[in-house]
C-alpha cells in the first residue's frame, strides 16, 4: 500500500512513519523541508497520486488558537480535496487522547482539525493518543 505521511519528520510523525515502513508500506513524506507544503498545497497534487492512505500528523508549530486552527483547517482541506481528485481512499487525523471538553487552545484546534477531516470529502478517522513527549535531558 501507497501512504502518505503529512508531517512524517515531525515527532508524531516519525513514529507513523517507521511503522508503516517496518509493515512493509511505501511511504512517501509530506514536508516542507522535502518542498511539499500540506497547508498552501505546493508540491501536495503530485505527491498525493497513486496513494491509497493519508497519515495526517501535521502540527503548526505555534499554540495560538487562532494561527492552529487556520493551519489545521487549511491543511486538512487541502489533503482532502487534493487526496480526492487523486482516489486517495482514506485520510486519517492524529489528534489527543481527552480533548473532547476543549473550548480555547491547542486542544480546541485539534478538535477544529478532526471536524474538517470528519466532514470533508474523503472516508476519514481521528486517531487519538496520548501526547508524545520525547525524554527529557539529563
Amino acid at each position: 500500500m501507497r501512504v502518505v505521511i503529512a508531517g512524517g519528520i515531525g515527532a508524531a510523525g516519525s513514529y507513523a512513519l517507521q511503522a508503516a515502513s517496518a509493515a512493509g508500506h511505501e511511504v512517501v513524506v509530506v514536508s516542507r523541508a522535502v518542498g511539499v507544503d500540506a497547508r498552501s498545497g505546493d508540491g501536495l497534487a503530485a505527491t498525493l497520486a497513486g496513494v491509497d492512505v493519508v497519515i495526517d500528523a501535521t502540527n503548526a508549530g505555534t499554540t495560538d488558537e487562532v494561527l492552529v486552527t487556520e493551519f489545521f483547517v487549511a491543511s486538512t482541506s487541502n489533503l482532502m480535496r487534493l487526496g480526492k481528485r487523486a482516489g486517495v481512499r482514506h485520510l486519517v487525523v492524529l489528534s489527543i487522547v481527552g480533548i473532547d471538553g476543549a473550548r480555547r487552545g491547542y486542544y480546541a484546534a485539534k478538535l477544529a482539525h478532526e471536524r474538517a477531516a470528519l466532514e470533508g470529502p474523503l472516508s476519514a478517522s481521528v486517531a487519538r493518543t496520548t501526547q508524545f513527549h520525547e525524554s527529557p535531558p539529563r
